[in-house]
């Protein structure tokens, strides 16, 4: 295998991750989310904001950083992929 293919299909790996990220990270947020109501109803106080807060502000940033990964992810599986036709193309001339 040349090593142009083999590049090609690491970016394609990449693109794939970068894809399924952002579900990974609106999973997390759905956990927060459910973690937050679960001390809501388990409370044997009225729960504050603040309680809320810190379920809800994890959930988020790992959302974030999903999100972030994914976008990092594409931007490096698009290069290697620009790369590896690039010299696809040169190693067929």
């Amino acid at each position: 295998m040349n090593n142009h293919v083999a590049m090609h299909r690491v970016g394609v790996g990449f693109l794939v991750a970068a894809a399924l990220l952002p579900f990974i990270g609106m999973f997390s947020t759905t956990l927060g989310m459910m973690g937050a109501f679960r001390q809501m109803a388990e409370s044997q106080t009225p729960t504050t904001p603040n309680d809320m807060a810190q379920f809800m502000g994890s959930a988020l940033t790992l959302t974030a950083v999903g999100i972030v990964l994914a976008v990092m992810l594409a931007a490096i599986g698009v290069f290697l992929i620009v790369i590896a036709r690039r010299r696809d193309v040169d190693h067929r001339d």
